[in-house]
């Protein structure tokens, strides 16, 4: 028999890696246009779109997503980090708040106020906490 406390802790690790994933396969081709128009002696690009197009052309698909691999091995923790780490923690603040035990019924008793405070904090603190993932991996890509 499984723990119930254990399956959203599960959704919560499935859903952050799925849509951390999934969003990187859209804004990967940004990043590397914004990496190659920050390269130092670049005269190629006049812009963002340029740069993708151009790249398009010459190197195809594969200088688009070039340390794609690599952007999802480093990012997906972070993003699973953050967003399961929120999600923890606005449930905490949220049941310390009404007294409550943090699920969706407790968070119905908070004033705007008391909503805008625990939302604002949990995602301060849980930026906090993933930036440990985000600035070495941004880092490194920067350097590949």
């Amino acid at each position: 028999m499984q723990d119930e406390s254990s399956s959203p802790l599960l959704c919560d690790v499935l859903a952050s890696a799925s849509a951390g994933i999934i969003s990187r396969c859209f804004t990967h081709p940004l990043d590397t246009a914004k990496a190659r128009m920050q390269a130092p002696g670049n005269v190629m690009f006049k812009g963002p779109i340029d740069a993708i197009v151009k790249t398009f052309q010459h190197q195809g698909l594969r200088g688009l997503y070039g340390g794609f691999g690599a952007v999802i091995i480093g990012g997906t923790p972070g993003t699973v980090l953050y967003l399961t780490g929120y999600s923890y923690s606005r449930d905490k603040m949220t049941a310390l708040v009404t007294g409550g035990d943090g699920r969706r019924q407790a968070a119905q008793q908070l004033t705007p106020g008391q909503e805008f405070a625990v939302h604002l904090s949990c995602g301060m603190l849980a930026e906090a906490v993933t930036c440990v993932i985000y600035v070495p991996v941004d880092v490194i890509k920067e350097r590949l």
